[in-house]
């Protein structure tokens, strides 16, 4: 059993955060492969026709959403990276990407500089220093929705985006491995206090989806929820059947086991 840190029980009482106005999702998965940052990306295409919709990719080690989301890197210029070493402030990372009639779609993107990739990867950022300014510029921006994500696995990174999260959508596929991992991430997520759990079964193939989400349910005691392959912008009728309705759950207040 992996043994909880101490100083991160207290982290919702130690960081002193204003009452949060928007909500934070926090999207997780215990491996790499999932994919976890194209089914966000996918979400978030879909939720920002009606709300207004911000993707922040705490994922330093590994960017992906701006390529997901079309932000190419010669656009890419202030990044989450130079927000956690203290040159610009959080505003400055802020990319518009849709701006629809009943809604709007921004990135706070990370860097796929090599240079900065690797710097992540020798040292620890202060994630927890996102949170206050974050709730700041949603504020400001009349954000309805936040979409984080993550790193996989649990680390110094990822419990803190977990405890300062207002539900966590973990994201795993039919894999042994995934089994295990997201059992250890829900007993630890239910150390922290009380938020929704989800999760999200992917890239399910040769399978009843109902009978996935069933049995996944059952298991873990959670709300569940299984899709086909998805890709941002194209994917099967019954992918886009799936992900509108997941979109729905996700604008929902959710149930807390």
């Amino acid at each position: 059993m992996l043994n909880f840190p101490q100083h991160l029980k207290t982290y919702d009482e130690t960081m002193m955060l204003p009452t949060p106005v928007t909500p934070l999702l926090a999207f997780s998965s215990f491996t790499r492969g999932t994919g976890r940052s194209t089914l966000i990306a996918a979400l978030a295409l879909r939720l920002a026709q009606n709300k207004r919709v911000l993707v922040v990719d705490t994922d330093l080690p590994s960017p992906n959403m701006h390529n997901l989301l079309g932000l190419g890197p010669s656009a890419t210029k202030a990044t989450l990276n130079d927000f956690f070493v203290g040159l610009v402030g959080l505003d400055k990372t802020l990319h518009t990407l849709q701006v629809n009639p009943s809604g709007a779609l921004m990135l706070l993107p990370a860097s796929d500089d090599t240079q900065q990739v690797a710097c992540c990867l020798r040292e620890s950022y202060p994630i927890e220093s996102l949170f206050a300014p974050l709730q700041a510029l949603c504020e400001h921006e009349k954000i309805d929705l936040v979409l984080l994500d993550m790193p996989s696995g649990l680390s110094d990174t990822t419990l803190p985006v977990i405890a300062l999260s207002d539900a966590l959508w973990v994201v795993m596929r039919l894999d042994v491995r995934d089994y295990e991992g997201v059992a250890v991430t829900l007993d630890v997520t239910r150390r922290l206090e009380q938020r929704p759990i989800n999760v999200m079964v992917n890239l399910v193939q040769n399978h009843a989806l109902e009978d996935v989400e069933r049995q996944v349910s059952s298991t873990y005691g959670c709300s569940a929820y299984a899709l086909p392959f998805v890709a941002p912008l194209t994917s099967s009728l019954e992918s886009e059947t799936r992900l509108n309705n997941l979109a729905h759950v996700l604008l929902e207040p959710q149930k807390l086991y």
